[in-house]
């Protein structure tokens, strides 16, 4: 009997305890749920804010965009970018005409093909020093490229361009 007592005073004390021991876990869980909805809350109020930069940043981008697209057409200047890992060039030309896809001055037109493509363009006797200067330009960590060239229009007849650039990469 006095074993049985023993025993059942040992289970009364496990259970006081385990007790004791779920209501401290329940009142810390209380105060890690507490601490992460105000942390939340923190995320929320932050990614609001966020959003917001993000959307005037975009918004001066796109005024950017469109000042440079304005001075490219009134300048008779196109872009154009080579992406050297998949050797495709695209060329935007913008037209004066207002267009309604471009309301910071022309239409543009782009245009994607291979470099290899776009040299055959080049006039034969110019097609050597464009190569040399873009491979130049290559060799270099910094390089400023300017290069004449000319093309044969089917219909405007020969056409003087000069790339003007800088190797990003």
């Amino acid at each position: 009997e006095a074993a049985a007592d023993a025993r059942f005073r040992e289970m009364e004390d496990g259970l006081v305890n385990s007790q004791a021991t779920d209501l401290l876990l329940a009142e810390e869980l209380q105060v890690a749920i507490e601490e992460l909805s105000v942390s939340n809350q923190e995320l929320h109020r932050v990614n609001d804010d966020l959003e917001l930069r993000v959307a005037e940043r975009t918004a001066r981008i796109r005024e950017s965009e469109g000042r440079l697209s304005l001075a490219l057409s009134h300048a008779g200047a196109d872009t154009w970018v080579w992406e050297i890992p998949t050797d495709l060039v695209t060329w935007t030309l913008v037209s004066w005409s207002g267009g309604e896809d471009n309301p910071g001055g022309g239409a543009k037109e782009i245009m994607t093909t291979s470099r290899s493509a776009w040299i055959r363009q080049i006039h034969p006797d110019d097609r050597d020093r464009v190569e040399l200067a873009l491979r130049e330009c290559l060799e270099k960590a910094v390089c400023d490229l300017r290069v004449q060239y000319r093309t044969t229009h089917p219909r405007k007849g020969t056409r003087w361009y000069e790339i003007r650039g800088q190797l990003l990469s």
